[in-house]
């Protein structure tokens, strides 16, 4: 089971990317589908009301926003519990004082509630001047109860864990997330390295072979903090004549196979052993304190075969 502390990853974004994984691919569950979404995570900031600071280098003016919420974790506050049944939580924008969305809430400790805000989140990107952020409060049912101080939003205290301050998930329209060849920085060692280990490792048939990348690596994955590795796997071994049905071998391949055994002088070549499908990863990143969730097609290997 995935422990997101070990991560320092927040409970609400490990959630989001278990979804966001299980829904679109991930290294050991891969999805046929494209991700609709890139999940951008904006963490609270500031004591008097709840801030975030939105990047137009994150989220730019042109880009479609499919949905956004604030996920906030509530908790009952003072000496004693408060005698309120049920009421509302309201959240007002701090720069006019209107109301932007309610909830409704009931006696208890410590819950978290979601504020769909999309139409707000759209202003906040046009203009970027009105973000203020917002506030919360609790309107008990029955005017006699006074309970507006009873509640109080976790934020980024003393005692506070930054896991629990209030959250903002915004999705927009996915862009398509390319790896960068020149990335990887492979050395002049890597490269003149003697290929007979590989050879032997790739004795056999045509198969799917183990390959284990580390994300820490490359600086291609330095905003990466989870998942630490993935299972990229390789494509190894033999397309020898006869070519059995487990290399899923093409007509062409067959006849390639078939020539170069017989008359191997011909120039034909035998066929080679590559990936006929492939799967997808999903990520958690982070940059200047924000979160993001992207999906790389065609990252790990699921069937190699006989081309």
């Amino acid at each position: 089971m995935l422990q997101p502390t070990a991560f320092n990853v927040p409970p609400f974004v490990m959630e989001l990317y278990q979804t966001y994984a299980n829904d679109y691919g991930t290294v050991e569950r891969n999805s046929k589908r494209t991700p609709a979404a890139t999940v951008h995570c904006f963490i609270a900031q500031g004591y008097n009301g709840i801030f975030f600071n939105l990047s137009l280098s994150d989220i730019g003016k042109d880009d479609p926003i499919l949905s956004a919420e604030i996920k906030v974790m509530i908790q009952n506050i003072g000496p004693q519990a408060p005698l309120l049944s049920r009421g509302n939580l309201v959240m007002y924008d701090q720069f006019n004082k209107w109301i932007v969305q309610s909830v409704m809430i009931q006696r208890g400790g410590a819950r978290s509630f979601v504020f769909p805000v999309l139409p707000l989140v759209k202003r906040w990107i046009y203009l970027p001047r009105l973000n203020h952020g917002v506030y919360i409060m609790l309107h008990p049912d029955h005017p006699g109860d006074d309970n507006q101080g009873s509640i109080n939003v976790k934020m980024d205290s003393p005692g506070a864990a930054i896991v629990n301050r209030p959250l903002l998930v915004v999705q927009t329209q996915s862009k398509s997330q390319k790896v960068e060849a020149l990335s990887f920085g492979t050395s002049h060692n890597q490269l003149s390295s003697p290929r007979h280990s590989r050879a032997i490792r790739d004795e056999g048939p045509c198969s799917r072979r183990p390959m284990r990348i580390e994300m820490g690596k490359s600086i291609l994955w330095r905003d990466v903090i989870f998942p630490k590795f993935f299972d990229a796997y390789r494509c190894g071994g033999d397309c020898k004549y006869p070519l059995d049905k487990k290399v899923n071998p093409t007509n062409h391949a067959i006849v390639r196979a078939l020539l170069f055994s017989s008359r191997p002088d011909q120039g034909s070549g035998e066929p080679c052993c590559v990936p006929i499908k492939l799967g997808g990863m999903s990520t958690i990143e982070k940059h200047n304190n924000r979160y993001s969730m992207h999906f790389y097609k065609e990252m790990a290997v699921e069937e190699c075969g006989c081309r």
